[in-house]
């Protein structure tokens, strides 16, 4: 049945039934109304009246249950590639391998060839001469020369007593020289004379080829044990403020640091709400500390204190009232338990800094 239809069928029982209601009994009569249905009543329908308002959406109604699905697409093709991402930090180094046993000696190499010689050093002193050989023959007299002239006689006197020698006469000229005696016997040798001065050392000569490798030595014998070495520790205990920037400190008032970032000794403990560090051991201790600042109020300069049972120790100070003030002491422990602070000392309230980290401080234990 068409829509128009349903809409003239309808029609027709309204007006059945108002004629019902007005007294007239259509019942059991049947009509050629044109409207292609049996009807029990007069029905002739005028022309179709306009189209009413369409109607407000009917509710929603229940989604449907998912279709199956579809087949996967064929596979596009390769896309450009991509650029190379920047390289990664270096991760930490790995700890250092153990180092391995040393490895046994190298067989000693043959002598290279000799170096040629230096040259000849210079010649050393003359030993003492050897004894004087023997004196050899006597060579033939010379022939005598002649006599001088003999001089007048004197009178004779009286013998007297035998007067002095009269003077010697004029030595005769000397004769030729006689031909040489026979060669004595050779005298002995001389003492040896020292040695000459050693003469500059040759150039090295290459090295020669590498010999097979010789038997391996027994061991030595195991040496006396050393002296025991010191066994001294270094322990210590570090915080640092990183919830702090743009806080406040008092005049007086102690840096309240938030974190401990590392405690390597029992002897040292920390009280984040005072900002005390507690010892309990006796002994020699040194600190290091800084505090980041912006500003100071009126005060022209930045100041911090290390302050020990009330005391104070070592200040740190800076002109510069926005930027970092540090400073650093040794601190004497003599008595159990000590109570170490850093307070305010400026002459006014100093404002934090909003760095990430806006203090930190490290106290050192040397113990022996």
């Amino acid at each position: 049945m068409s829509d128009n239809n349903f809409l003239q069928h309808q029609k027709m029982n309204i007006y059945h039934n108002e004629s019902l209601k007005n007294g007239n009994s259509d019942s059991g009569s049947r009509w050629d109304c044109g409207c292609r249905h049996d009807c029990d009543f007069r029905c002739c329908v005028g022309p179709t009246g306009p189209t009413g308002p369409t109607g407000p959406f009917g509710p929603r109604g229940a989604t449907g249950a998912t279709g199956a699905t579809g087949a996967t697409g064929a596979t596009g093709p390769l896309g450009p590639r991509g650029f190379t991402g920047a390289t990664g930090a270096t991760g930490p180094s790995g700890p250092t391998g153990a180092t391995g046993t040393t490895g046994p000696s190298g067989p000693t190499g043959a002598t290279g060839a000799t170096g040629p010689s230096g040259p000849t050093g210079a010649t050393g002193a003359t030993g003492p001469s050897g004894p004087t050989g023997a004196t050899g023959a006597t060579g033939p007299s010379g022939p005598t020369g002649a006599t001088g002239a003999t001089g007048p006689s004197g009178p004779t006197g009286a013998t007297g007593a035998t007067g002095p020698s009269g003077p010697t006469g004029a030595t005769g000229a000397t004769g030729a020289t006689g031909a040489d005696g026979a060669i004595g016997p050779t005298g002995a040798t001389g003492a040896t004379g020292e040695n000459g001065a050693i003469g500059p050392t040759g150039a090295t000569g290459a090295n020669g080829a590498i010999g097979p490798t010789g038997t391996t030595g027994a061991t030595g014998a195991t040496g006396a044990t050393g002296q025991p070495g010191a066994t001294s520790q270094l322990r210590g205990i570090q915080a640092q403020l990183i919830e702090g920037g743009g806080s406040l400190v008092g005049v007086g008032d102690n840096i309240l640091f938030d974190i401990v970032t590392n405690n390597q000794t029992s002897d040292i403990s920390y009280n984040g709400a005072t900002g005390e560090f507690t010892f309990t051991n006796e002994g020699i201790y040194f600190v290091s500390w800084w505090v980041a600042t912006d500003g100071s109020g009126t005060a022209t300069d930045v100041d911090f204190t290390l302050r020990l049972n009330g005391t104070d120790e070592t200040t740190g100070s800076s002109p510069v009232v926005q930027g970092q003030v540090n400073g650093s002491g040794i601190i004497v422990v003599q008595s159990t338990p000590s109570i170490l602070s850093l307070y305010n000392s400026s002459s006014d309230v100093v404002s934090i800094a909003t760095t990430p980290v806006q203090a930190n401080i490290v106290i050192v234990e040397v113990v022996f």
